[in-house]
């Protein structure tokens, strides 16, 4: 059995967009059923679709903390059940597009609804334009979510085990500016001025990479010996002095533990260069980030 815990900011390979893809004529397309809807949640802001009916039917789901950031996609509905591992090889992307992004590994999971589950998978952040991460050297920091948003039109999902599909979403441009006003009202609920984090020389960062800051040895032997994969999404404070404070759950799978167990250590472990401000001076801020453990066989 294969143990992996770690801090999800992985680099995946690109390949041209004149590659082999699944042809159209064999993907399932899925018009939007109603409107967007926005979920001012109390650790960050969902844009939430709903695709076909029935048992064809797909949500999905684009979860961001601040304008800033690349949206986290979460896809649900009964065809995932057909996936029985804990992950899977996917290809997840937005058209039109000039780069198709290479296979990434995306975490299946179940959405726990009173009596019944849904089967869902969760893909880490996917930019518009499909470049791997803000990180990227191709990537134009400049332009918004929103704007990019606007040249999209759909979402194409191809996951081994399953029949690929497309999400026909229309453009984009105005449920994320809708997105932005949610994430900026957030922003204010943590204490913090968009403006003036915008406005910023640099923000906190790690020091160090950390991937290290929890290992494979930290995982509950009793989610171990069930196989038990766990994903928790967290937002940690940090001092004017780059150390870290309070830690908070922004999302999490089951066993509901596994959220204040893994925001402890990250509360102990982390150790942060202070953000700047334009004056150059320290200012308190805030990290944001995913840690997954993912049993393989």
């Amino acid at each position: 059995m294969d143990r992996r815990w770690l801090a999800i900011l992985t680099a995946v390979g690109m390949i041209s967009a004149n590659a082999a893809v699944a042809a159209d004529l064999e993907i399932q397309h899925l018009d939007r059923a109603g409107r967007w809807t926005i979920d001012y949640g109390d650790g960050s802001c969902s844009l939430l679709g709903t695709f076909g009916a029935g048992p064809a039917q797909v949500n999905l789901r684009l979860a961001q903390m601040q304008a800033s950031d690349v949206p986290k996609i979460t896809l649900y509905g009964p065809r995932f059940a057909a996936i029985v591992s804990n992950t899977a090889s996917a290809r997840v992307y937005y058209l039109p597009t000039g780069t198709i992004p290479g296979p990434r590994t995306v975490t299946v999971g179940r959405l726990v609804k009173q009596d019944s589950t849904l089967p869902m998978i969760f893909v880490s952040g996917l930019r518009f334009d499909n470049l791997v991460s803000e990180k990227s050297p191709e990537a134009d920091r400049s332009v918004s979510a929103a704007s990019a948003a606007a040249a999209v039109n759909a979402v194409n999902v191809e996951i081994n085990g399953i029949a690929p599909f497309r999400l026909n979403t229309g453009s984009m441009q105005g449920a994320m500016m809708a997105m932005k006003a949610c994430t900026d009202d957030l922003l204010r609920s943590w204490g913090f001025d968009p403006a003036e984090l915008a406005s910023r020389q640099s923000r906190a960062l790690p020091k160090g990479n950390p991937g290290n800051w929890i290992d494979a040895d930290d995982y509950p032997t009793s989610m171990l010996k069930k196989g038990q994969s766990a994903r928790v999404d967290f937002r940690l404070e940090i001092d004017a002095q780059g150390r870290p404070g309070k830690c908070h759950i922004l999302a999490t799978t089951t066993p509901p533990k596994i959220g204040p167990y893994v925001c402890d250590l990250m509360a102990r472990r982390a150790k942060f260069t202070p953000a700047i401000d334009a004056n150059g001076n320290p200012a308190a801020d805030f990290w944001i980030s995913t840690v997954t453990h993912t049993i393989t066989d």
